[in-house]
């Protein structure tokens, strides 16, 4: 991402003529989660250890009620299941064991990978790095046993720690989160406490854990909540309608134009998965800017916020109908959307409520969304899939715009937001953009990695979501008019 070419578009739309740049915040995982001050023993008992493929402990127990702790820094056998590359994968960035030297243990491995809220699989040729202690982890890690984090791993790896063993907590209790977000895995160790909410996932009604990008230090129930743009958000979750086949939704501008081989049938499914996936949070965007528009009417914003509100819905409109013809193109049926839910919907309209929803959603998520569409436009060499996202790039600048414009119309109503638009954004950033998502991509097809997909979030995150929020929180609006370009 060209953060020349974007930071100027969004700074002269809000009037603004330029602002400091800031460095990348820290988006890692906590380092506390310790000592509550408790002296009660949580350490599970009747636990039983988890074997390496040497039949030997790894310090890791498997909890009776499905959790795992850790009680004892062990040496592990490194060696994992995943076969070798036969160099028939669809994704591949190793060809033998010889290329992988950037950590531990490294291996050319073949594998498959499933993304429940994004992706279908595919196979993927790559490096594997299994630590064997904690020695080949950095500051501030372990060395996860596999088994141990379950669906999270194939093989040991190092995840972020705030206990090392249940040694080093008042509890006694050194647990292992595993938490899928609906974007990636969060994967840490921490002390349990006598405050949590949780011990396993089977007191929840999905995961139970820490989040990284959580300032909670205790265990929760946590739900999937990860999504880029602005999605139709009820009670913490994206809306969106199930998939119907139907062909009035499918745009055929988005048709199989393209100059290079078509994808296999693995692709083509990953692909087809992918865009019924994008279509479908556009679609629900579609209802979330109609709940923006009465929230605005509510307030009394200005007739130009108004208009650009209804305009961003109709682009919508048109994304998803894009977004569903490139599924129906790679899966070769056509699908379009059902009955959208209203149930639990609401509109709130108190203004904290307002600018936190704002800036959540659409500040920090469409600006995120910008760059990331931008990276995928980049590197993709088909050209109907490249002209659909140079359309949504171009359509979610002005959404994205629309959404600092308002922030500071509302600034300049209430000043006092500013402390919480700055507590919203943060919030948002640390946990859109944190990293550890292993989903590959199709580049050439316009889908970037998880690795890539997070690293554009970061640059984003730096170079254009925190010079705005200082031009924008840091300016002193006085009157309405000076948001608009």
């Amino acid at each position: 991402m060209n953060r020349h070419l974007l930071l100027p578009s969004f700074l002269l739309a809000l009037g603004l003529t330029g602002c400091g740049d800031k460095e990348e915040d820290d988006t890692g995982g906590k380092t506390g989660g310790g000592d509550s001050g408790t002296t009660t023993s949580l350490a599970c008992t009747g636990g039983s250890d988890i074997l390496g493929p040497d039949g030997k402990a790894t310090g890791y127990v498997a909890c009776p009620d499905g959790s795992v702790d850790r009680t004892a820094a062990a040496t592990m056998d490194p060696t994992h299941e995943l076969p070798s590359c036969a160099g028939t994968e669809e994704s591949r960035s190793c060809e033998t064991d010889a290329d992988c030297t950037d950590g531990a243990n490294g291996t050319c491995s073949s594998g498959s990978y499933y993304d429940y809220e994004f992706y279908g699989t595919v196979t993927t040729c790559g490096c594997v790095y299994s630590c064997s202690s904690d020695a080949d982890c950095g500051s501030g890690q372990v060395c996860l046993a596999n088994g141990a984090g379950g669906s999270a791993t194939t093989h040991n790896t190092c995840v972020t720690a705030s206990c090392t063993t249940g040694a080093d907590c008042a509890t006694d209790a050194c647990g292992v989160s595993t938490y899928f977000d609906g974007c990636g895995w969060d994967v840490q160790l921490a002390c349990r406490t006598e405050a949590d909410e949780c011990r396993a996932d089977s007191d929840c009604d999905e995961d139970c854990g820490l989040a990284s990008w959580s300032d909670v230090d205790e265990w929760t129930c946590l739900t999937q909540d990860c999504a880029i743009g602005r999605p139709l958000m009820v009670d913490e979750d994206a809306r969106t309608a199930d998939g119907a086949a139907r062909s009035d939704w499918a745009s055929a501008q988005a048709g199989p134009v393209s100059s290079q081989a078509g994808p296999g049938p693995a692709q083509a499914a990953f692909l087809a998965a992918h865009w019924s996936r994008v279509a479908a949070m556009e679609h629900g965007s579609v209802a979330s800017f109609a709940r923006f528009t009465l929230q605005l009417m509510a307030l009394g914003a200005p007739p130009e916020l108004l208009a650009e509100a209804h305009a961003a819905g109709i682009d919508e409109i048109r994304h998803a109908q894009l977004a569903y013809g490139l599924a129906t193109r790679f899966g070769g049926v056509p699908v379009g959307p059902g009955p959208l839910s209203l149930d639990g919907v609401d509109v709130r309209t108190d203004r904290a409520d307002v600018v936190r929803a704002l800036v959540e959603e659409a500040c920090v998520g469409e600006t995120l969304g910008v760059a990331e569409a931008h990276a995928a436009l980049q590197a993709c060499r088909d050209e109907g899939v490249a002209a659909v996202l140079a359309e949504i790039v171009a359509d979610e600048q002005r959404h994205a715009t629309l959404a600092w414009k308002t922030l500071r119309w509302l600034l300049a109503e209430d000043p006092a937001l500013a402390a919480v638009a700055r507590e919203a954004a943060d919030r948002a950033l640390a946990r859109l953009t944190r990293g550890g998502d292993p989903a590959p991509g199709l580049p050439e097809w316009g889908v970037p990695s998880g690795a890539d997909r997070t690293a554009a979030r970061r640059q984003a995150g730096a170079t254009l979501i925190r010079p705005l929020l200082d031009a924008v929180l840091g300016a002193e609006p006085t009157v309405a008019t000076e948001v608009f370009a």
